[in-house]
């Protein structure tokens, strides 16, 4: 059997290797494919790869953008640091051309473009007058136009379009976003005492991508050090994706430095001071090395990919590996001696690997690929790291004795003393009523599965970018809809009927239609145009005093019937293109797709029911969409969870009788209890990473329980594998709880709490007849 085990273990790993080699020979997985997007965790996302893409098309575009705002007391001022501003901009090979404002040049060429369309365009509002025909409100409007002050209607314009139609459909347009005005052919916003220059920069990299942001952070850097100097008294703000991704990555590196590599060395440090041997700590990684390398291939083999969450929560369970090298090394060293100690401690690590794969695996059953690839990956982990250990370690690891008996000295008191504790009856009672304590604090636990609660943006980039949309009035929410249609003309209609559903709930659009109205709205407006024209030329010139060739100038482009129409194509090779890249008119699989954006405040839901009622209407609000995934996820994981109790319950009571069984499943019960009763006391608000830490609590706290009640007489051995595996768990996991992202710290808090409670209350698995010394 000792010759036996190394063969299988390696006959096992050049299969796995073997499999994997001829999965990318023959392409099954190129390389190793990581996907990293959550958007694609979403099931409604995940069966719809045409909205998937479209939706990464619009974050995309919207990430890349940096607006910028520099605004001081002095006007001159302002314009003299915006344009230090553009010029440290255009000098940035990763910023593309800054968007400062519409010149009268650009604004001249957009109307001469229009105009040539003109008898096909009216605004929104003058369609739904003359389409009911009520020419005493198209009066008022035109002769209110007339005699206003600030209208700036002169003889000219008038002569080439007398009823103003033309100049009411320019209007119509949708101006700069939010409060942004173009004044003087700038883009700016005045509040309080200050002018702000507003410009708009698009980002030619990916601004998650790790090379931009040392270079991005020199230039704002010195950008903000060269105003101070220049100009002390103006204000900079920046708002855009790209300042959180800098933010994000900066701090992540914090944090590796410090947690991950304190931990590292912290573990190093523990098992060289206990077993003083350089072999023992490369022993120790062998089983974690060989479990991720399984079960990344198993993973890839069955699913041909994996996800990023797999990976990192699938590697901090193969984690809890290391208990089994942990309780080989401690008997392995106290015996000092050529003695095989693996028929002591088989039994023991052997329940302890498969209630923890029992476990993982139940959260396999949820019916979301995510949870089964970690599932997958967790368990052939643990089955290889467990094989790990009892194949190879009694050949590679020589006799030797601990060097410094005091610590199974400190373990065997620290051992007494709890089973003392235990062992009394009022201490008994104590643990009873504490538990007790607990139920007020699990009944005033909820959930809260918001996804922006699971995350901590830094302060200073919050609040600048409060006051940006404060100052522009542009809120950023990223919910918008998404308008299909098999063609062009069903799109814009499509979205016409948007526009006019949403005026009648007192909300406005912003639509690719108002730029470009469908072919069968074009008709309408022509025929509205031609009679308005036509039937009522007599009425225009009495009433208005037009002369008659101005007025039959006017009328001549409806003399005739038209052959060509604006369309898609002449729309975007006109000068107004640059403005239109928003709405991501794309022809898809199915058809063509474009973005619709709704203004104003609304219940969300009011918006899905319109999408789930109207064909082609998408509404899109990933932040709600994650959110709900993750509460579907925390759902599920924690029925799993108690499906994982269910099976480990029964299989302990196979293998040690009911009688001892409820005691060995006494210690990860009470340290998920006794921590979730400390999260409801503290007001922490549970979601899908606090259900994920209790799981592990689960694997590790029921192989302290089962190291004890197979350790009979060798508790001090015992004591010592259960102290020094909470204190390499903490280390690894529980420091986690200093991290800055919330969903991080709540994994890292759970952790803490019940890897204590589970060293405290895992020596009450031992069957009675072995509690006395």
């Amino acid at each position: 059997m000792k010759k036996l085990l190394p063969r299988i273990w390696l006959i096992l790993l050049v299969t796995l290797s073997a499999a994997a080699l001829l999965a990318m020979t023959f392409n099954v997985w190129p390389g190793i494919p990581v996907r990293n997007n959550i958007m694609e965790l979403l099931p409604a996302l995940r069966d719809d790869p045409v909205l998937l893409q479209a939706l990464q098309r619009s974050n995309k575009a919207f990430s890349s953008k940096l607006l910028i705002l520099v605004g001081d007391t002095d006007a001159k001022k302002t314009a003299e640091a915006s344009a230090l501003v553009e010029k440290t901009v255009q000098q940035q090979d990763f910023f593309g051309a800054p968007m400062t404002g519409v010149t009268m040049q650009q604004a001249t060429a957009v109307g001469q473009f229009y105009y040539q369309w003109r008898a096909f365009l009216l605004s929104e509002q003058q369609h739904k007058i003359l389409a009911t025909n009520d020419l005493p409100a198209f009066e008022k409007q035109l002769t209110q136009t007339l005699y206003s002050p600030v209208a700036g209607v002169n003889a000219a314009l008038l002569s080439n379009d007398p009823l103003l139609t033309f100049y009411q459909f320019m209007r119509s347009l949708p101006p700069a976003q939010g409060k942004i005005q173009s004044v003087n052919g700038a883009l700016q916003v005045h509040a309080e005492d200050r002018d702000y220059r507003v410009m708009v920069v698009d980002i030619k990299q990916d601004v998650f991508d790790m090379s931009l942001h040392p270079r991005y952070e020199q230039w704002r850097d010195n950008l903000q050090n060269d105003l101070q100097q220049q100009f002390p008294n103006t204000e900079l703000l920046l708002m855009g994706a790209v300042q959180h991704a800098v933010w994000g990555a900066s701090s992540a590196k914090r944090e590796v430095s410090t947690i991950g590599n304190g931990s590292l060395l912290g573990i190093i440090a523990l098992v060289f001071i206990v077993f003083r041997s350089g072999r023992a700590l490369m022993l120790s990684l062998l089983p974690l090395g060989t479990g991720m390398l399984a079960g990344l291939i198993v993973t890839l083999l069955c699913f041909k990919e994996i996800h990023l969450i797999t990976l990192v929560f699938g590697s901090s369970v193969i984690g809890v590996a290391m208990d089994y090298s942990l309780h080989y090394f401690c008997e392995h060293y106290k015996s000092a001696s050529e003695k095989n100690i693996l028929p002591e401690i088989f039994p023991g690590i052997t329940m302890a690997m498969l209630t923890s794969a029992i476990a993982y695996a139940a959260i396999g059953f949820a019916p979301f690929p995510v949870l089964r690839q970690i599932a997958l990956f967790s368990c052939t982990g643990l089955a290889v790291a467990w094989l790990t250990v009892v194949s190879l370690y009694p050949t590679l690891l020589p006799p030797a004795s601990f060097h410094h008996p005091r610590f199974l000295q400190w373990s065997a008191w620290l051992d007494t003393k709890l089973r003392h504790l235990f062992d009394q009856r009022y201490s008994r009672i104590a643990l009873v009523l504490f538990a007790l304590a607990m139920i007020p604090g699990i009944l005033h636990i909820k959930a809260n599965d918001d996804l922006r609660l699971l995350q901590t943006p830094e302060a200073g980039i919050s609040a600048m970018e409060k006051r940006v949309q404060a100052l522009t009035g542009i809120q950023t929410n990223g919910r918008f809809f998404l308008i299909e249609g098999d063609t062009q003309e069903q799109l814009l209609q499509r979205e016409e009927q948007l526009d006019d559903w949403l005026a009648t709930k007192n909300l406005s659009g912003d639509l690719l239609s108002h730029y470009l109205p469908s072919q069968k709205r074009q008709q309408e407006n022509f025929l509205l145009l031609k009679n308005l024209h036509g039937d009522f030329l007599g009425h225009w010139r009495e009433t208005l005093g037009f002369s008659q060739d101005v007025l039959e100038r006017a009328a001549k482009p409806f003399q005739q019937t038209p052959t060509a129409w604006l369309t898609p194509e002449t729309l975007f090779a006109s000068p107004i293109n640059a403005q239109l890249e928003r709405f991501q008119l794309t022809q898809t699989g199915r058809g063509w797709m474009a973005t619709a954006f709704v203004n104003g405040n609304t219940a969300p839901t009011v918006l899905e029911e319109y999408a789930a009622a109207h064909d082609g209407a998408n509404w899109m609000d990933p932040v709600a969409d994650i959110s709900e995934m993750f509460k579907h996820y925390r759902e599920q994981t924690g029925f799993m969870m108690l499906l994982a109790y269910a099976l480990i319950a029964a299989l302990l009571c196979w293998r040690y009788r009911p009688a001892q069984a409820w005691r060995v499943m006494l210690a990860p019960a009470l340290a998920a209890w006794f921590t979730l009763g400390l999260l409801g006391y503290a007001g922490a608000d549970i979601n899908l990473f606090h259900v994920l830490a209790l799981l592990l609590v689960l694997g590790v706290g029921i192989d302290y329980s089962i190291f004890f009640a197979e350790s009979h007489t060798n508790r001090d051995t015992t004591m010592l594998a259960v102290i020094l595996s909470t204190a390499t768990t903490l280390l690894s996991f529980g420091l986690l709880a200093l991290s800055a992202t919330a969903a991080i710290r709540s994994f890292g808090i759970v952790v803490s709490i019940g890897m204590v409670c589970a060293l405290l209350f895992s020596p009450l698995a031992q069957h009675a007849k072995h509690s006395n010394p």
